[in-house]
């Protein structure tokens, strides 16, 4: 593919991974992108939790195959030579005044977790004074929270 020149419009995240596999299969890369604020890669906002999601069947399967395949993508950013990322696993909060609504998160936080290959983290239940001390801004009257957080920053 190295006597092809692409160019790839929007610098966004669909963008920016289209023209990194393109760039690795040997082809020369041209980015365009209008570089306006409050964009959500700009500003890091990539979620990347499926396993919380209700979400099922192939949309959930194209999810969370995404989100397992992030620490690949790491490791070839890193050998094409590129040393910050600024991506890391913070985990997740689910929380609901409801607890029925969490034990029903809970068991399908769980259930995918034990598919995904480790990549989830350790689940919990925390209750409202350990939500609090998390994020001290969420409504006093939750009852309970699940937290799914990554073992480890990349």
């Amino acid at each position: 593919m190295s006597q092809h020149h692409v160019i790839v419009i929007g610098g966004g995240i669909a963008g920016a991974s289209a023209a990194f596999a393109l760039a690795r299969r040997g082809a020369a890369v041209t980015v365009v992108d209008s570089a306006l604020k409050g964009q959500a890669t700009a500003a890091s906002a990539g979620i990347i939790s499926p396993w919380a999601s209700t979400a099922e069947g192939p949309a959930y399967e194209l999810y969370a195959a995404g989100a397992a395949y992030y620490p690949r993508v790491i490791e070839l950013l890193a050998q094409a030579g590129v040393e910050r990322t600024d991506y890391r696993r913070t985990g997740a909060l689910l929380v609901s005044a409801d607890p029925d609504r969490l034990t029903e998160a809970q068991a399908r936080v769980e259930a995918r977790a034990r598919t995904a290959g480790g990549i989830v983290g350790d689940i919990q239940r925390v209750d409202n004074a350990e939500v609090r001390a998390l994020v001290p801004v969420l409504a006093p009257d939750l009852e309970g929270v699940y937290r799914s957080a990554g073992r480890s920053r990349t």
